[in-house]
């Protein structure tokens, strides 16, 4: 079993990573765990597919670690997607000073 100071090297990065991507062992080391899941939703990592390791001491909440966020995608604003809907949306035209019909 590796010891601390080889699964820590560096004692500011308290969470470890370690997951299978082809044939290739990548390791990761985080300061925080919010750097940590980022990377985890980023990548649609499960967590059942990694091994997770913290530094003696870090005081982490496991179960925040769940199944459901693998994968999870956060909306982004959509503009438009292209010139074509942008002119012939159906929304309310607006009135101006200069366009209002006169009575």
């Amino acid at each position: 079993m590796p010891t601390k100071e080889k699964l820590f090297p560096y004692e500011t990065f308290s969470v470890r990573l370690e997951y299978k991507e082809g044939r290739d062992t990548k390791i990761c080391w985080f300061q925080c765990f919010d750097h940590f899941q980022k990377y985890m939703l980023r990548y649609g990592l499960n967590p059942k597919d990694c091994k997770i390791d913290f530094a003696p001491g870090t005081d982490i909440d496991i179960s925040k670690i769940s199944k459901g966020q693998a994968g999870k995608d956060y909306k982004t604003k959509k503009l438009f997607s292209n010139l074509e809907t942008f002119f012939n949306e159906n929304r309310p035209k607006r009135t101006t000073k200069t366009n209002r019909k006169k009575s």
